[in-house]
């Protein structure tokens, strides 16, 4: 953009408006707007200001209670010499509008997409069900610069002066178990890949709806006939219910389903490895023991002692060559976990890093 179409912008009321509230969020919004009789009632009574919205904003994206977020907000304010007015009802209300806000901006992007892709993921009692659509460029145009957030908060992958091209993110949650029409043992005892199945007719369903509750029937017949490609984990009720999206008539366009790309690769070069003996006997060493055996970085984990001792060493090591491998703080968990392969990516590097002080620990416990 150039010079002067930014000079030419900044002269425009909205600009000045966004200014004023980016700046001093605190000043009511009354005051940012050109005084008007017919639109004084507008503020009347309890309005959200812009400062409320940011803390509304804040307490959604944190994990924490309504309840908690507003007793935090009015010491705050307390401390602040403000008059609060925020309440829990208040704070929920504002969460719901937001909610709205950018279900209606996902809504029209999925409607304006000509080829949709759709992925399942399980996590515990939960389905995600995520979604990545193509952007047109007339729509591409009124979008905010290259790699700005999409809907979701998810930024676009390609980018073109005109705006992004790609759209990703949550399309919706469905939650495993509970959301069984009636819990009977029959719905228990359906077929898994159908249900799933079902679950994304269901998750579409709830992303077409609108604040009544309603299902917008010709967006959501319009999304699914934009759906061209499927994607899972490789087991075997997904790969199932690929097929059932696709011989089920709902998608008449879905044309592709594939594997998730990130398990292929955490499959494909998890066997390789552990395939080489030198590789493997270093792995048992270090994160899976054998039968009867002990592993260096589940055994510093889930102790205390080994952990304080690995500080310590952590700290002579800073002391006397100023970093480790570049760290130059003490690391205070390894965050390993046992099931998955991938998971220990992380230690590895934080066993590298700490290579010297982990040697000086063995070293503190053989001579014990």
């Amino acid at each position: 953009m150039q010079a002067c179409c930014i000079h030419a912008h900044s002269k425009t009321f909205v600009h000045q408006v966004a200014t004023k509230v980016y700046l001093a969020p605190d000043t009511p919004i009354s005051q940012c707007l050109p005084y008007s009789i017919k639109h004084q009632h507008l503020f009347s009574g309890n309005v959200p200001q812009p400062a409320d919205w940011l803390r509304a904003w804040r307490a959604c994206r944190t994990a924490s209670s309504f309840k908690g977020a507003v007793k935090f907000y009015s010491t705050e304010d307390f401390a602040a010499g403000r008059n609060t007015k925020l309440d829990s009802v208040s704070l929920k209300n504002m969460i719901l509008v937001m909610h709205w806000a950018v279900k209606s901006v996902r809504k029209q992007r999925l409607e304006q997409a000509t080829s949709i892709s759709l992925s399942v993921d399980d996590r515990k009692e939960y389905r995600l069900v995520r979604y990545r659509c193509d952007v047109p460029p007339r729509t591409a145009k009124q979008s905010a610069a290259p790699g700005s957030q999409g809907p979701q908060g998810s930024q676009g992958s390609q980018g073109s002066e005109d705006g992004p091209l790609v759209a990703d993110g949550l399309l919706g949650v469905y939650k495993t178990g509970a959301s069984v029409p009636e819990n009977t043992l029959e719905e228990h005892d359906a077929d898994k890949s159908q249900v799933m199945a079902d679950s994304i007719g269901i998750v579409i369903d709830r992303a077409c709806q609108d604040p009544e509750g309603k299902t917008d029937e010709e967006s959501c017949s319009r999304l699914k006939l934009h759906v061209r490609h499927f994607a899972a984990d490789q087991c075997t009720s997904a790969r199932k219910c690929g097929r059932l999206l696709v011989t089920g008539g709902q998608y008449p366009n879905l044309v592709w389903v594939s594997h998730d790309p990130a398990h292929q690769v955490r499959i494909a070069y998890q066997d390789p490895l552990h395939a080489m003996p030198e590789f493997q006997d270093q792995w048992e060493r270090l994160f899976a023991p054998g039968k009867g055996k002990h592993a260096l970085i589940p055994d510093i984990q889930n102790s205390e002692v080994w952990k304080a001792r690995l500080m310590a060493a952590q700290q002579e090591v800073l002391r006397l060559h100023g970093s480790q491998a570049g760290v130059e703080k003490v690391i205070r968990a390894l965050s390993f976990s046992q099931p998955r392969f991938d998971s220990s990516a992380t230690p590895m590097l934080k066993y590298l890093c700490m290579i010297r002080a982990m040697a000086v620990l063995c070293a503190m416990q053989a001579a014990d």
